[in-house]
């Protein structure tokens, strides 16, 4: 097994002709880089098809690749596909070392993300439906699902990615896709209005500002920050506030989460929708895109939180 570094797989992907051993169909996009809790990853296309590339950061990353590969393979490709290719990125050095990549194939679709607000209520509901009876089916359990990890075919066929969690074994998605079938049931746009892509009532989220003197940054992962006279928000691509002006500030969006401040100077993370992965209750707070773990301080405590937000260590 051979591990790498976030900034040897940014090279790597930079100049895929000098740090690439074999792989010479694939065109890495540079500014797609990122780095997640076990894997750095970057989009790429494999002659006109879109991939995902993947290069483990850490020792663990690689067993859960390769116990994923056999649960996806069991499921003969219902549930996508990993390919592991050894020892392909190069890393520098006047002793070169080698890592293992892996290449996960994209079904081209609409993100759960976005589908949510423009797909109708009976087509995402029958979706997530099929989905969930593919993985009892197969006696598959993903562990990675959320609304960025899908997309949706135009059959409206479910294709979750980033699978490097799945395992043999049904019933480990069940929380989250409870959970998705609630963001349905509150975002999905009804059958009667879905044609005509407008949002249904009632949904207080989405509105619209009414005062002129709002300051608009720069749209970052279809999240726009803005500062009113009440506070600081985020509105989506068309301007729809998607998370209201409450907190005092707030970080653009990376990785989809953002810290946030309040009013009374507490600091946490939300994600796009504005649920939140660490509550807001500390004094000072980092998060990591090295490594994706987020150090908080509150008083004399220091914690460490997870990608998820599962604390890792807490100390006095």
């Amino acid at each position: 097994m051979g591990i790498t570094t976030f900034s040897q797989f940014r090279n790597a992907m930079r100049s895929p002709e000098f740090y690439l051993r074999t792989l010479r169909d694939i065109e890495p996009d540079p500014a797609s880089v990122t780095t997640r809790k076990y894997f750095a990853e970057c989009s790429a296309l494999r002659g006109s098809h879109p991939v995902l590339i993947y290069a483990p950061t850490a020792l663990q990353s690689m067993e859960y690749i390769e116990r994923a590969e056999v649960a996806l393979r069991r499921a003969g490709g219902a549930l996508g596909k990993l390919e592991i290719i050894r020892d392909e990125l190069i890393s520098g050095g006047a002793r070169p070392s080698y890592a293992d990549l892996i290449i996960e194939p994209i079904v081209e679709g609409t993100l759960l993300r976005e589908a949510i607000h423009t797909f109708s209520y009976d087509h995402l509901m029958r979706g997530l439906e099929e989905l969930r009876e593919r993985l009892r089916r197969h006696d598959t359990s993903h562990n990675h699902l959320y609304i960025g990890n899908i997309t949706i075919d135009r059959n409206y066929i479910w294709h979750p990615f980033r699978s490097y969690y799945t395992t043999e074994g049904y019933g480990g998605d069940e929380a989250t896709l409870y959970h998705l079938a609630s963001l349905i049931e509150e975002y999905a746009l009804r059958d009667s209005v879905a044609g005509d892509y407008r949002f249904h009532e009632p949904l207080s989220a989405y509105r619209t500002h009414s005062e002129d003197s709002v300051t608009r940054y720069e749209l970052r992962e279809y999240r726009r920050r803005f500062a009113s006279s009440r506070g600081v928000g985020f509105e989506d691509e068309k301007g729809r506030v998607v998370i209201s002006d409450e907190f005092l500030s707030a970080t653009d969006f990376s990785e989809d989460r953002a810290i946030v401040t309040t009013r009374d100077h507490k600091m946490g993370i939300i994600d796009r929708n504005g649920y939140v992965i660490i509550a807001p209750i500390y004094d000072h707070l980092e998060f990591s895109l090295e490594d994706g773990v987020t150090v908080a301080r509150s008083g004399d405590i220091t914690t460490r939180f997870d990608y998820f937000g599962d604390i890792i260590k807490e100390q006095f």
